[in-house]
């Protein structure tokens, strides 16, 4: 039976405006009844998804910034941070690129250099509901870093920013959240790995979990439990990958695959 179940935010449960589905707090609670635990697992960095979830901070366990963070009821089950001077090279190799954006997802906050905000970003940023501070310099940031996101405003982000990451090689772990972003994490870290970390914490198996995504970022992930789900939007691979099929974000599609598991006995105690 079903004891853990795992989604993506953007793209996959919230809709395209950001928004939770429609009956959600009803969904939970028949999950709570039946002693099933539901983890946010996303890109978002913490405090985010804190504030999106408010009623549930105790109730949910939250895995945040692709893998790198999972908390649950205030305890940390993983938290792995780049290697400091590693973030440095990485940050000085794009420090004359004028036309790629940074956000240092620290622990505590995420920060932005005060010379390089594009209004897009900001709107971006507002869209994700990310907790960020201004910086004068990298130096200045006394914090874990979980994960550097580099956002290009005009697309084809994965074109632009991969070539200038060869020389760092198997010292990164890169992500891909959507068009306009690439995530570099230390070695290691993705959703998949994080969730395996969930399950040994947890004492579950694959069979005892189901997940939900929508793009690349979510491939490690749907691999690492046994019922595996895409929504309908999602890219070709990720649909190839999934074993099961759910309708769009738009259409509230894990709302509906999930009331379709506690119909078919898959979620009973």
């Amino acid at each position: 039976m079903i004891r853990l179940i795992l989604s993506d935010m953007d793209g996959t449960l919230l809709d395209d405006k950001g928004r939770l589905p429609a009956g959600f707090d009803d969904m939970i609670q028949q999950l709570h009844a039946r002693g099933i635990l539901f983890a946010p697992c996303s890109g978002r960095q913490y405090p985010s998804l804190l504030t999106l979830f408010a009623p549930y901070q105790e109730e949910f366990l939250f895995i945040a910034e692709n893998g790198a963070l999972a908390q649950y009821r205030g305890q940390e089950i993983v938290s792995c941070a780049l290697e400091r001077q590693l973030a440095a090279d990485l940050l000085a190799r794009f420090a004359a690129d004028e036309q790629v954006c940074v956000l240092l997802g620290g622990k505590r906050a995420a920060y932005l250099r005060r010379r390089k905000i594009d209004m897009r970003l900001r709107a971006e940023l507002a869209r994700y509901g990310t907790w960020w501070e201004l910086v004068d310099d990298w130096a200045a940031v006394d914090d874990e870093v979980l994960k550097l996101a580099f956002f290009v405003p005009e697309g084809r982000a994965k074109q632009r920013i991969c070539p200038q990451l060869r020389e760092f090689g198997a010292r990164v772990q890169i992500a891909y959240a959507d068009d306009r972003w690439v995530d570099v994490m230390a070695p290691g870290v993705n959703k998949g790995a994080a969730v395996k970390q969930v399950q040994h914490y947890l004492g579950l198996e694959a069979e005892e979990c189901a997940a939900f995504g929508d793009y690349a970022n979510d491939a490690d992930m749907l691999k690492a439990v046994a019922y595996s789900f895409a929504v309908a939007n999602a890219q070709p691979a990720i649909r190839s990958l999934a074993r099961f099929a759910a309708p769009s974000n738009t259409a509230g599609g894990v709302m509906q695959a999930v009331g379709q598991l506690i119909q078919q006995g898959l979620c009973d105690k």
